[in-house]
């Protein structure tokens, strides 16, 4: 099974690139830009020790990401400067797809990061 650190890792990953637009591992990258075949050839092989684990994992990954920024073309997500350099009129868009997240992905990572930006 995963590692507890391997997941935190990506986690991580996922969390610096939505805030602020920091590079993931490449991985992380294909997987939030849609590439399911891409990140499996890349992928660690914990996170390919069986099809259906992989299959939860990549699910689970996307999940924490509000819609909208998932499956950009290379060069969008490699132009993308994270939520916390956003204009107010593109966050706005942001912001509610946030909120509509799941309660506890929102509060665990979005919440404490963002403060007084969610009204």
């Amino acid at each position: 099974m995963i590692g507890d650190r391997t997941e935190q890792n990506i986690t991580d990953a996922i969390k610096l690139w939505v805030l602020y637009g920091f590079h993931p591992g490449a991985h992380t990258a294909w997987v939030l830009m849609g590439r399911k075949d891409k990140a499996y050839q890349v992928a660690h092989p914990h996170l390919k020790e069986t099809q259906e684990l992989f299959d939860e994992l990549y699910d689970n990954h996307r999940s924490l990401v509000p819609p909208s920024l998932l499956d950009m073309g290379l060069e969008e997500f490699t132009n993308f400067s994270g939520i916390r350099k956003m204009t107010p009129d593109e966050y706005a868009g942001i912001e509610f797809e946030m909120l509509a997240m799941d309660f506890i992905v929102f509060n665990k990572w979005y919440l404490p990061e963002l403060g007084a930006d969610i009204k």
